[in-house]
């Protein structure tokens, strides 16, 4: 059946909840759910690794960390690689369902790889596989929420999602460690497993409201013998069509200076936090003297704005746009991220100092995060209602989102790197300096390419702009 077609609504007959599984909230559940259990099986193995790697592949303890970095880069490489095809991939299907289980499946060979492997080349295959689930997990998730959102919505949406992937960093951590310390290795992965098997459920148990499920939730009675007439419009743009046809419509996505804004943005937003993540403990371990738990904790100061603030963050979007939220995400960054060389010596103040900026950094992170991913569905939203060349039974959020993803993974692996290479080369506040100085000057992308209030406002009410 072609994807584009509805079945006759006399053969619907309404499976088991089927208003409640392919409703928004549920959909949004799911999405968020899957997001979260796929950061959290990679972040859980973090403790164990250091273990596994010297205990089961007997590395000696001066390579663990080099190939500890192998295998995080393995994820990197997968994220970035994995992205664009997954995108691409999740177009192609009537229902977003099938490559969205797909990626359950891919999870759960990567999580079982990383708690049987005896073999280091199998840990480093894990950590791609890690990275390419990771890949279609939130590329799909997003283009799923994308077709199953209203526009007017969508920003509220993504805010919810864009909560699971800090929350997993925060805890998965934290009960990694704590499970490895009192029940052992293996615990670790069955708790890995469980969480795995309730996502599983809720991915099996969703139903995507492609056009058959809606006219069988909406219009359980009407037949539909008569197909709609096409439009005087639809039909002279058909041969524009056929021309945009000839050119692949991502590349076409690629000219929208609002994608391109928003493509630079998460790669900086992605970069600084994941700046943090490398350069944060071992600072706080050499200024402080604090032991590896409490070097974890301080990252609860940057993360809790990210879980808290992001929901809002996403509903404000919907209505003011993204050109003011995420221009003042990386405006606010700016002064933070600069104010973290006046951290230098071991005092509570110091402390209290550093936990504030952590916190104005977190809510710089929560103001752009959210609301460029809102960003990337209105881009695909406009082009697909106002160019011509988008005219077509298949939508392209998917590989709108592989890019977004990409570019995602792109921050992720350039960030540590450049952040470690300062610190070491030239100390602690020349870092904060450049990473400041990047900070301010994204903001002006932003400020000129993204949508504003009104442009918003016309897209949710329907009404016609350029791109």
């Amino acid at each position: 059946m072609d994807c584009s077609t509805p079945a006759r609504a006399s053969c619907c007959s309404l499976p088991f909840l089927l208003r409640r599984r392919s409703s928004t909230w549920f959909i949004v559940v799911v999405v968020c759910s899957a997001c979260f259990v796929s950061n959290f099986s990679y972040a859980i193995a973090a403790p164990v690794l250091p273990f596994a790697l010297s205990e089961r592949v007997s590395i000696s303890m001066d390579q663990v960390q080099y190939w500890i970095s192998i295998v995080l880069g393995g994820y990197g490489a997968g994220l970035i690689v994995g992205s664009p095809f997954a995108g691409w991939l999740t177009d192609q299907f009537c229902s977003r369902k099938i490559p969205f289980l797909a990626g359950m499946l891919s999870l759960l060979v990567a999580t079982l790889l990383l708690c049987l492997s005896r073999c280091l080349s199998l840990f480093v295959i894990a950590g791609v596989l890690e990275g390419l689930t990771g890949a279609i997990v939130w590329t799909v998730g997003m283009a799923l929420l994308s077709d199953s959102v209203d526009q007017g919505r969508i920003g509220q949406a993504m805010g919810c999602m864009s909560v699971a992937g800090p929350l997993a960093s925060l805890c998965a951590p934290a009960l990694g460690g704590f499970v490895f310390d009192h029940s052992g290795y293996y615990a670790v992965f069955a708790m890995a497993f469980s969480v795995i098997g309730v996502d599983g459920i809720l991915r099996v148990t969703m139903a995507q409201p492609t056009p058959v499920v809606q006219l069988c939730v909406r219009t359980p009675s009407v037949g539909m013998d008569t197909q709609p007439s096409k439009s005087a419009s639809e039909i002279d743009k058909v041969g524009l069509l056929e021309q945009g046809r000839r050119i692949p419509r991502i590349l076409l996505l690629l000219r929208s200076p609002r994608l391109l804004a928003a493509l630079w943005g998460t790669t900086v937003q992605q970069g600084l936090m994941t700046s943090f993540q490398s350069v944060l403990p071992l600072f706080v371990k050499a200024t402080f003297g604090w032991t590896a738990t409490r070097a974890g904790l301080i990252f609860l100061p940057y993360l809790g704005p990210i879980v808290l603030f992001s929901p809002i963050i996403g509903s404000l979007s919907d209505r003011m746009g993204t050109r003011v939220l995420a221009a003042a995400g990386f405006v606010v960054g700016c002064p933070s991220l600069l104010c973290l060389r006046f951290v230098n010596h071991n005092s509570d103040g110091q402390v209290i100092l550093l936990c504030i900026l952590l916190i104005l950094n977190g809510t710089a992170g929560a103001l752009t995060l959210s609301s460029l991913m809102a960003e990337v569905s209105r881009v695909v939203n406009t082009k697909e209602r106002d160019d011509p060349k988008f005219i077509d039974k298949k939508s392209v959020y998917g590989q709108a989102y592989g890019l977004f993803v990409s570019f995602q993974g792109l921050g992720c692996l350039i960030g540590p790197l450049m952040a470690g290479a300062l610190k070491d080369a030239y100390g602690w506040a020349i870092m904060s300096l450049v990473l400041a100085v990047i900070s301010g000057v994204s903001a002006i992308p932003i400020a000129f390419c993204s949508t504003g209030r009104r442009s918003t406002d016309r897209e949710a009410s329907g009404i016609a702009e350029g791109p």
